[in-house]
């Protein structure tokens, strides 16, 4: 309630620290799910198991799953953008970035589930699907922390953040996810998921949120506060950024001229 009350930090419509509650949470999920199937837990369950159905694969599927809406909560729950802002756009699409993500690192453990899936994987394709669905949990943490900065009209992230941002988001879950989904389809003659074709469409969307950010409309950094700007923000802002320093100089300038004014005047007279 205090960033929101009027006259302290009214510009914030966030608690800044919302990338840690994530971490903290990835850090506490991650190593549950690693024991869970490395231990072969998830690989033995079945819905005839003495403790019922509803303890069952499904039921774990659906826990895990979990985390997607938890995602949900943690990030409207922290940050309250104005609607219609490019702010508010940028929080709706990391909400639907990341849920996305989550539920295609799920989706592919679903293979670990051997009971029900029938087949058995090699020791190293096995890790790979685990490591790197692991890692999707902690990717968040990335997004939340470029988003705790409050930002002004025209403002956006950085060239190297957003260059990395886009080549994490690439080389750690869309391409592997692809890689991993074309062997299961032409070497153990697996379904195959829908979320390939979203694997590959994020890929497009990857080089080209790449070259937005390195080609001719790239961001403008502002000499004085060292923010990045979108080209048609950067030259308003310089106008409402000007140091301290030469706003007093103008304004003892105009004072002066201003003195001089009844002089001149009188002079004249």
């Amino acid at each position: 309630q205090r960033w929101m009350e009027p006259g302290v930090a009214s510009s914030r419509d966030e608690l800044p620290f919302a990338f840690i509650s994530w971490f903290a949470y990835a850090c506490l999920y991650v190593p549950r799910v690693a024991i869970i199937f490395k231990w072969e837990i998830a690989a033995k369950l079945t819905d005839h198991d003495w403790f019922g159905p509803q303890f069952g694969p499904n039921a774990l599927k659906t826990t895990l799953a979990l985390s997607a809406p938890l995602f949900l909560l943690l990030l409207y729950g922290h940050h309250d953008a104005k609607p219609h802002t490019s702010r508010k756009n940028y929080v709706e699409r990391l909400a639907l970035g990341v849920t996305f993500d989550i539920m295609d690192s799920l989706e592919l453990l679903d293979i670990l589930f051997v009971e029900e899936s029938r087949v058995i994987l090699t020791f190293d394709l096995e890790n790979a699907i685990l490591s790197f669905a692991c890692i999707v949990f902690f990717l968040p943490t990335v997004a939340l922390f470029e988003l705790r900065k409050s930002r002004s009209d025209g403002e956006v992230a950085s060239v190297n953040f957003g260059v990395l941002y886009s080549l994490l988001f690439m080389l750690l879950v869309n391409v592997p996810f692809l890689v991993i989904r074309l062997l299961l389809w032409h070497i153990y003659n697996q379904d195959v998921s829908v979320f390939l074709i979203k694997n590959v469409m994020l890929l497009i969307m990857g080089f080209k949120d790449i070259w937005d950010n390195v080609g001719p409309h790239s961001p403008k950094k502002c000499s004085e506060c060292d923010g990045s700007f979108h080209p048609d923000h950067i030259g308003p802002h310089k106008g409402q950024c000007a140091p301290e320093e030469e706003i007093e100089l103008q304004d003892g300038h105009a004072a002066s001229e201003a003195s001089k004014l009844p002089v001149e005047a009188a002079s004249c007279v």
